[in-house]
Formats: C-alpha cells, sequence, structure tokens
C-alpha cells in the first residue's frame, strides 16, 4: 500500500495477521515458495524480508533506488530486486540477486534500459528479466553453471602457454573436466627435460598423470632418459664433427633408444656434421 505497509491477512476472513512497516510506499510483494516469508519492495530504496506470521524483518536489502519488484527463487534461498529510475539517477538497468535471509547480495545482471520485471525457471538454474531497452534475457545465474555451459562448448582446455599466461601463479588443472589436458603441457615436461631441467620435467609429469590416470609411464625415467638422450646427441655431433662418423652413428642411435621421439636420421646425421675433404 501507499501508506507504507504491506500486510498479510486470513484470505477467508480478512482478518489482520501480521503488519511490515516501511519508511515509504510498498510497491510489490512477493510470498517464499514455503509461505514462511513474505518480501516487500519499496520506495525507502530498500527490499526486506519479513516472517510472514509474525511480520518480524528477517533481512533487508539496501539500493540506491526506489525498489520496483521483488521475487523468490524456487527453493526461497535467493531474492531478485528490481529498482526504479528517476531523473537524478542513472544505473537503473541491474537486476540485483540476494541471499534471502542475510541479505548478502550474490550478482548483478545488466541491461541498457530500465528492468521491469523479473522471474526464476522452476529449477532455479536462470533468471528471466524484461527490460525497456526492447528485449527479454535468459541468464544462468550460478558460477558452476557457467562453468558447465562453457565446457560444453569449448573443444580443449587451455594450451600451457596459456595457462602461463592468465595462471601463473596456479598449478596446471582441467578447466574442462570432460576434456583431456592438452597435449602442449606433456610437451612443455619434454622440452625442460631435453634442456636437462629433470626436476621441473618429473614435477610437469607428476601432474600430467594427476590429471589423467590413463597415462602410463615413470616420470623419473622417462625425464632422466630424454635428458640423457639430448647428452648423447650432443656428444654424437661433436664425434661427427671430429670425422668420427661410425662413432657418431653408434651414438644417435642410443639417443634414439632413450628418446624414440627424436627427429634423427643417424647415417644422414652424422654425414651432414662430418667436414669436407675440401674444407
Amino acid at each position: 500500500s501507499l501508506d507504507k505497509t504491506a500486510r498479510v491477512w486470513e484470505a477467508t476472513s480478512g482478518k489482520e495477521v501480521a503488519r511490515m512497516n516501511h519508511e515509504d510506499s510498498v510497491w510489490s510483494v512477493a510470498f517464499s515458495p514455503d509461505g514462511k516469508y513474505l518480501a516487500t519492495a519499496s520506495l525507502d530504496k530498500t527490499a526486506r524480508v519479513w516472517e510472514a506470521t509474525s511480520g518480524k524483518e528477517v533481512a533487508r536489502m539496501n539500493h540506491e533506488l526506489r525498489v520496483r519488484s521483488v521475487a523468490f527463487s524456487p527453493d526461497g534461498k535467493y531474492l531478485a530486486t528490481v529498482t526504479i529510475s528517476d531523473i537524478f539517477s542513472s544505473g537503473t538497468n541491474t537486476v540485483r540477486v540476494w541471499e534471502a535471509t542475510n541479505g548478502k547480495e550474490v550478482t548483478r545482471l545488466s541491461h541498457e534500459d530500465d528492468v521491469s520485471s523479473v522471474a526464476f525457471s522452476p529449477d532455479g538454474k536462470y533468471l528471466a528479466t524484461a527490460s525497456e531497452d526492447g528485449t527479454a534475457r535468459v541468464w544462468l545465474l550460478w558460477p558452476e553453471d557457467l562453468i558447465a555451459e562453457a565446457g560444453s562448448r569449448l573443444t580443449r582446455n587451455l594450451t600451457y602457454q596459456e595457462w602461463q599466461r592468465y595462471l601463473p601463479d596456479e598449478p596446471y588443472r582441467k578447466t574442462c573436466p570432460n576434456l583431456p589436458i592438452h597435449p602442449s603441457f606433456i610437451a612443455a615436461g619434454i622440452d625442460l627435460a631435453r634442456a636437462g631441467d629433470v626436476d621441473s620435467a618429473v614435477t610437469i609429469f607428476r601432474r600430467a598423470i594427476e590429471l589423467e590416470p590413463r597415462l602410463d609411464f615413470e616420470p623419473e625415467a622417462v625425464a632422466r632418459n630424454l635428458a640423457a638422450a639430448q647428452e648423447l646427441v650432443a656428444k654424437g655431433m661433436n664425434l661427427a664433427r671430429a670425422k668420427d662418423i661410425d662413432g657418431a652413428v653408434s651414438i644417435f642411435r642410443r639417443a634414439i633408444e632413450l628418446d624414440p621421439s627424436l627427429d634423427l636420421e643417424p647415417e644422414e646425421e652424422a654425414q651432414r656434421l662430418a667436414p669436407r675433404s675440401d674444407d
């Protein structure tokens, strides 16, 4: 009512059960799904939640503008509020969602113009908003649902390079749990091992196995073999440059045994590196 109250009545007798007082007109009310609470929207720039049968205030949500409407989530845990613009104020194009029994703000959703009404979906995952910007919109509300939605649209996890760029202080993990780790993560471990940083390579390999238990290799052994293979390649190159072709070929073959992924043809590489007779 414009008399600055909201009231609860016995529907069949007209007997007043409870009265909720505001400092200005009350524009909108909404019962919680279980009927235990009543939410009110007022021109005094507050939305409030009350015990429906006693009129005791449970929570108050303070706004910068007059509150136009309120809506409970299906489980009664959350309250959405909409404000009214005036000629002195801007920023009325947001819907705010609060924890209903403590008044803690959870999230805000924005339009390009005033929002006129809101409604939760029956499962509470979505919020529908109607706006004077000419649109009605449906929003995913909760972080876990937003993450799941993003994961359903993506085709890969972050590369190791992307992780280093955006999340350098956190250990690599799957941002999309249903997708495998990106191959670049293991490739980074291989590069470290080949560069002689065995400990860092082992750390990456162990983390990869934690994230992908299907991976079947021994981190320490693989890292040591990769590092040893690079040392052998360097030794073989020196032998080839010293014109010890057979020795270089033998060393290169041993390196390939340790690291089968080496892109190396022993005989061709040894011949390529050996000085020509007219040098």
